[in-house]
């Protein structure tokens, strides 16, 4: 140990996460398994890059604009001035498109052209706000290529959502988004597989953020003599009382307005706060 500079202590690889006694004094590891498996310092290094800087990373979603929560967006930049994240993720249903909807829609509800249009008007404010965001791709705001899909037209036909909605060049969608966090853990972010975020995450073997369950807005942890992971679910931002919700009013379980804060890999619920039908204006 002596050529470490004397550094000895029981902590955690950032790399393969098994318990080690053997790091140079920045925290790196140089332990026999990370050797073995032939990650040398330099790719270690490379992989850790900033893991001693503060890492913030916002995660949000299912606004379903237009029929998004009064106060979503101002509540977003609120939590953009409060946190400072480096990073910004959208888990999908940024837009809710429910006049194209495969289910019942509400004949009282704004028609498929003018819906859009009020949506790429709203969410031009999101532009402002957050210039860089990921999204995945999700059953509202993937609508318009489903439609197609099921209408038997060709993709190539479709313009991209970057252009459907007129979003920023930092604007980007995948089918699902992982993110090498500055603690070393992959984070797995898609739209919605399962209820479960804690199971998830043990199916994927990394920690997890996802959307689509208005109702559920928590975080599971699941512990392993490897590592300790979590699973996230990050609530939404949704309108409950507009006619595009109609179909959850059956549902005992309301909505719960929130979002995600990830610092240094530990995850946290930040709620939208309402008091007497209107958010409180502060995180």
């Amino acid at each position: 140990m002596g050529n470490y500079n004397g550094c000895y202590k029981w902590s955690h690889c950032v790399i393969c996460n098994r318990r080690t006694t053997t790091h140079l004094p920045d925290g790196t590891c140089v332990c026999k398994t990370c050797i073995k498996e032939d990650k040398n310092l330099e790719k270690q290094k490379k992989n850790n890059i900033n893991k001693n800087e503060e890492e913030v990373v916002l995660v949000f979603g299912d606004l379903h604009i237009p029929y998004h929560r009064e106060g979503a967006i101002e509540f977003l930049s609120a939590v953009k001035d409060k946190y400072k994240p480096n990073k910004v993720i959208c888990v999908g249903d940024e837009l809710d498109n429910h006049s194209m909807s495969f289910h019942d829609t509400d004949p009282d509800c704004l028609g498929a052209g003018d819906e859009l249009e009020k949506a790429i008007d709203i969410i031009k404010e999101l532009y402002k706000i957050f210039p860089d965001v990921d999204l995945v791709d999700s059953n509202h705001g993937s609508m318009v290529f489903r439609k197609a899909k099921f209408g038997g037209i060709p993709l190539k036909y479709i313009r991209s959502m970057k252009e459907i909605i007129e979003a920023p060049k930092g604007w980007n969608w995948h089918k699902d988004y992982t993110y090498k966090m500055n603690n070393g853990q992959d984070l797995f972010v898609v739209h919605g597989l399962r209820k479960n975020t804690r199971q998830l995450a043990e199916q994927y073997g990394c920690c997890v953020v996802q959307g689509h369950y208005h109702e559920d807005s928590s975080i599971q942890y699941s512990s392993s003599p490897r590592q300790l992971i979590w699973g996230c679910s990050s609530g939404c931002l949704v309108d409950d009382s507009s006619l595009a919700m109609e179909y959850n009013k059956s549902n005992l379980k309301r909505p719960i307005l929130s979002c995600v804060i990830i610092i240094n890999g530990i995850a946290q619920i930040i709620p939208m706060v309402i008091k007497d039908g209107t958010w409180i204006g502060k995180v």
